[in-house]
């Protein structure tokens, strides 16, 4: 069969022989699936029926911590303090504004509201100005009453309990803005609820209480905090991966008809993106696996990147119908010469994903197998599926075939032809000076990001942030964390005075509001506990006298100090929030933090700084360093496969060369445009050079073949650029199209900066691919060493 095939008009050589019993292996494959064409479609529909089912199920998450590494020191620790204080990303936050809160009326209504978010099946605790602790001591007895257990009937009462919450350091700014224009709920929602379908009602039923609130009493309500952010986040996600992978196939769909003009092409390589994305989501969600904020992006690159190979494919396939060869010598022919080069370039696509599996970031793993998962999914459709149902297609009419090779593109690949073979210089030129303007703007590349950065001012998510920034000092968490090492270790004054001079010490800071510790508590008990009197608004002296203290909260009912003081008293924190601030100035502000504790901390005292805020900053900063590692990791492997390829170390290291110039444009769009080197936009090395790398593969592939044919030179120059550079421009244009979609159509900014990233990527890689390769390409040829199969 290879003979009968091979010998029908040009001769067809293998050239690189280490393939060719694969070769043979993929003609003979070709043959069994046009023989038994119908199972091999019914197993189609019966595997899509059940990947189908499975995608239908998948689910959308969103948290900070899905960045965490589980075995990071800084992330133990995190979690340890969670385990002896709490979670701090479970409350849910209600703010409440106007002039006439502090009335019967008003109070009354908040009072209900309270009550009723308590009861919500799912919140285990409300904190508010209504159940505010406030310290009583008579007759020899502590008391710790709620604030507005009762309603005052008189404005002077009213008035006393505002002064109160106004002048405690626990409250100010936490329960009440500082203006005592708005006061703060806090819903605080069961750990076990706080995920994306458990969240989900009981902030419906919050939304429903606060909207009823709305119409009674015409204060201004703003919804905020993590689980709010969260929610929201979500449903962004949600849209975003729905509208991104609607118009991304819409787009592919309008690319495709213009570039095959017939149904068939169309519909066929939709079949093929719609099963790569199936196999891709399908097999996330048979592992229980939700889609996260990168995983948004899987879809619409498994479309993309799918839709290559089938242009290539339907290319080759023309070309052979064209050249007068029966419809399935040309599916044979086909197969035979794109098997081996789509199986290179998908699989150097699905290491630039597939790397990512090698960091400590679930969340960029699972990003990076998925996606590898449905690349190469494609690759495998395309070999497989194309055969069987192209042999039951009718041949597509030669007006059709003619009218495929002319056009727009034919001239552009004539002027491409003529550049490259008689201005030689000039393409050299142009592509150094890409080089070197890209490297001068790459300059200005900043390495920083906010935590919720992705999101545009004007979206209600940063708008509600804002806000809670400006009235209630912020809603990003950090704690100063104090151990003793023994029990009952922080009644030592020694202790509580260190946490009181921490607390000062952060409040110096303009972007660190709201602090508290318990030192404000045991202080504000002495006062209580002595007439009131301002003098005692201090630390006591002794031991004995903290612990009696702490006991009599303890009696008093509802406990202060919960939150403040681990279960075994070795431990105690001091609370804060910060502004969502860039990272080099977070990481400075925690620089200088830690630099004072290791200054100032009593040398029996271990103090940590921890918290989600600058765990968050910091694991952030090690994504970026995961990524530029994988992306190192994927050019080794990738060159290596090159080199492996091409069975030349010259013409592995000469594929590179094209591949420069995208790495280089990324690195200058960035600087240029202002865009953040962060998660987002790092990855796109990773990807963009997987990518970028098929049409080189593709390219030099043809003109080693044509070359091994006994055509040199220009001639071989002449053979490729016609024979792939067609494929090369349609694919690559699909490829822009693709990508540009969420620069369009998405609201998260990482995924606008990826797109537009991948885009400048891909179009300069093409540039590279058509006017570089053809120049350097015949100056190396001479190194490269063949063999002639054996007649």
């Amino acid at each position: 069969m290879w003979a009968s095939i091979s010998d029908t008009g040009v001769r067809s050589i293998p050239f690189f022989c280490i393939f060719e019993r694969e070769r043979l292996l993929l003609t003979k494959l070709a043959e069994w699936l046009i023989r038994f064409r119908i199972p091999v479609i019914l197993l189609y529909l019966a595997v899509s029926a059940v990947l189908l089912f499975y995608s239908l199920q998948i689910g959308f998450k969103f948290s900070f911590k899905q960045f965490f590494p589980p075995d990071h020191p800084d992330v133990i620790k995190y979690f340890e303090a969670v385990e002896d204080f709490g979670t701090d990303d479970n409350s849910l936050l209600v703010a409440f504004e106007g002039e006439d809160i502090f009335t019967a009326p008003q109070m009354t209504r908040l009072k209900a509201f309270h009550e009723a978010a308590g009861e919500v099946s799912g919140v285990i605790e409300v904190d508010s100005l209504i159940n505010a602790a406030r310290p009583r001591w008579e007759n020899d007895t502590l008391y710790i009453d709620e604030l507005f257990e009762e309603i005052p009937e008189n404005a002077k009462d009213f008035e006393d309990k505002k002064h109160y919450l106004m002048q405690s350091e626990l409250y100010n700014g936490s329960y009440i803005s500082q203006d005592g224009r708005a006061v703060l709920f806090i819903i605080k929602i069961d750990p076990e609820l706080n995920t994306s379908d458990g969240r989900a009602p009981i902030l419906q039923d919050v939304k429903s209480l606060v909207a009823q609130l709305r119409k009674e009493t015409g204060l201004k309500i703003t919804i905020g905090g993590v689980p709010f952010s969260r929610s929201s986040y979500a449903d962004i996600m949600t849209l975003d991966t729905t509208v991104m992978t609607s118009m991304a196939a819409l787009v592919t769909m309008l690319i495709l008809l213009i570039t095959f003009r017939h149904w068939a092409g169309v519909v066929l390589s939709m079949m093929l993106v719609l099963l790569a994305m199936l196999a891709s989501v399908g097999t996330m969600a048979m592992a229980d696996v939700k889609i996260s904020l990168m995983s948004t992006l899987t879809p619409v690159v498994v479309m993309i990147t799918g839709v290559a190979n089938s242009v290539h494919y339907h290319t080759r396939f023309y070309e052979e119908l064209i050249r007068g060869r029966s419809r399935r010598d040309a599916i044979l022919l086909a197969t035979e010469h794109l098997g081996v080069a789509c199986f290179i370039t998908s699989f150097t696509t699905a290491v630039g994903f597939s790397v990512l599996i090698t960091t400590d970031i679930g969340i960029l793993r699972e990003f990076g197998l998925f996606t590898a998962i449905g690349v190469m999914s494609s690759y495998f459709i395309t070999i497989t599926l194309f055969p069987a149902v192209l042999s039951m297609l009718p041949r597509p009419s030669e007006k059709r075939l003619q009218r495929y090779f002319a056009g727009g593109s034919q001239a552009f690949l004539n002027f491409v032809e003529t550049m490259t073979t008689r201005h030689r210089a000039v393409s050299l030129f142009v592509c150094f000076v890409l080089v070197a303007v890209g490297t001068a703007f790459a300059t200005q590349v900043e390495r920083k990001q906010r935590l919720l950065e992705d999101l545009d001012e004007n979206h209600p998510i940063i708008q509600t942030q804002t806000y809670l920034e400006k009235k209630m000092g912020g809603v990003m968490p950090f704690d100063v964390l104090i151990e003793t090492g023994e029990k009952d270790g922080i009644k030592e004054p020694e202790v509580m005075r260190f946490a009181e001079k921490t607390k000062a010490y952060l409040e110096t800071f303009p972007k660190i509001h709201k602090v508290y510790a318990g030192s404000d508590l045991i202080k504000e008990l002495s006062q209580t506990m002595n007439g009131s009197d301002p003098a005692f608004y201090k630390i006591p002296e002794t031991r004995s006298a903290i612990a009696q203290y702490m006991l009599l909260y303890a009696m008093g009912g509802k406990d202060p100090m919960e939150g403040l003081v681990s279960p075994l008293s070795d431990k105690t924190r001091v609370s804060a929030r910060i502004e969502d601030v860039y990272s080099p100035e977070a990481n400075a502000i925690y620089d200088q933090i830690k630099e004072w504790i290791e200054k100032n901390r009593p040398e029996n005292l271990k103090v940590t700084l921890t918290g989600m805020n600058p765990v968050a900053h910091m694991i952030n900063n090690l994504v970026v360093d995961e990524i530029f590692y994988t992306f190192l990791l994927a050019f080794a492997v990738i060159t290596v496969l090159l080199v492996i390829q091409f069975r030349s170390l010259w013409v592995g290291l000469v594929s590179l060369l094209p591949n420069i110039l995208p790495l280089t444009i990324i690195l200058g769009m960035i600087g240029a445009l202002g865009i953040n080197l962060k998660p987002s936009s790092a990855i796109t090395f990773s990807i963009a050079f997987g990518i970028a790398v098929d049409d080189t593969v593709h390219f030099i592939t043809r003109y080693l073949s044509e070359h091994l044919q006994g055509h040199r030179g220009k001639e071989a120059i002449h053979r490729a650029i016609q024979g792939t550079g067609k494929a090369m421009i349609y694919t690559s244009v699909v490829l822009i199209c693709g990508f540009a979609v969420p620069i369009f159509t998405s609201d998260v900014e990482g995924n606008v900066a990826f797109g537009l990233l991948s885009v400048g990527a891909i179009f300069t890689a093409l540039v590279a691919d058509l006017f570089l390769l053809p120049v350097v390409l015949p100056w190396i040829m001479r190194t490269y060493k063949t063999r002639e199969p054996a007649p």
